[in-house]
């Protein structure tokens, strides 16, 4: 807590010398812990001005939601529930009046970044991938009125909609290369990380940094 401390403070003395200095806002910064004693109740932490910050179990950042846990963990449950809520709204307007593969289109276009936000920077878990999949599924499953999984996925592969687990890993690889080539300090401190994250990437799919895109594609579709 004294370390915490240390760096709140700080900010406080910096914000009154600087003027374009954004303030911490005391309403909306939260504190949340990682680790063994994540669930040990911890003493409160409070600023300069004397407000005490809260401990919760949830947050939001950026849009991706964070998860007191024993390791750093996140939820897609809210991603979810937005995919749903656009799909809902798409479907409710040209569902049956649009053909399949405007639909899958408008799918692939609008609904999936939504469920897939953040995926390529965030710890993706297999029990993530598959809650993140049956999302899919169901959505499918509505579309071509069937309670069949094996329909499902083979009417993905028909539409060129890419499989889950496929389409996060192609969404990182592109986020890892473009992180790799950035001139941003803070990035080439991790650019042993992101190398090691692409060269297992790469061995998954028997690729190398040239064709990964393309064997990711024919992995998913066979071909």
């Amino acid at each position: 807590m004294h370390c915490l401390k240390t760096v709140i403070h700080p900010l406080y003395e910096r914000e009154r010398k600087v003027i374009w200095t954004c303030l911490i806002n005391d309403k909306k910064s939260v504190c949340i812990r990682f680790g063994n004693r994540h669930d040990v109740c911890c003493a409160p932490v409070t600023t300069c001005s004397g407000v005490a910050l809260r401990w919760v179990d949830t947050c939001r950042y950026l849009g991706i939601y964070f998860v007191s846990a024993r390791s750093f963990k996140c939820t897609f449950e809210p991603a979810r529930s937005k995919f749903y809520k656009s799909f809902n709204a798409i479907f409710g307007k040209v569902g049956r009046v649009a053909s399949e593969s405007v639909i899958m289109q408008l799918i692939s276009s609008k609904c999936l970044p939504v469920l897939l936000y953040a995926t390529e920077a965030c710890p993706f878990l297999a029990r993530d991938q598959s809650s993140v999949s049956f999302a899919v599924t169901r959505v499918l499953m509505k579309i071509f009125r069937t309670r069949s999984r094996d329909v499902t996925d083979q009417c993905q592969i028909m539409f060129g909609m890419l499989p889950v687990e496929h389409h996060v890993f192609l969404r990182k690889v592109r986020f890892l290369l473009r992180f790799k080539n950035s001139d941003n300090l803070i990035c080439s401190l991790f650019l042993n990380n992101a190398s090691s994250e692409i060269k297992l990437i790469c061995k998954k799919y028997s690729a190398n940094v040239n064709n990964i895109y393309t064997c990711i594609r024919r992995a998913a579709f066979g071909t």
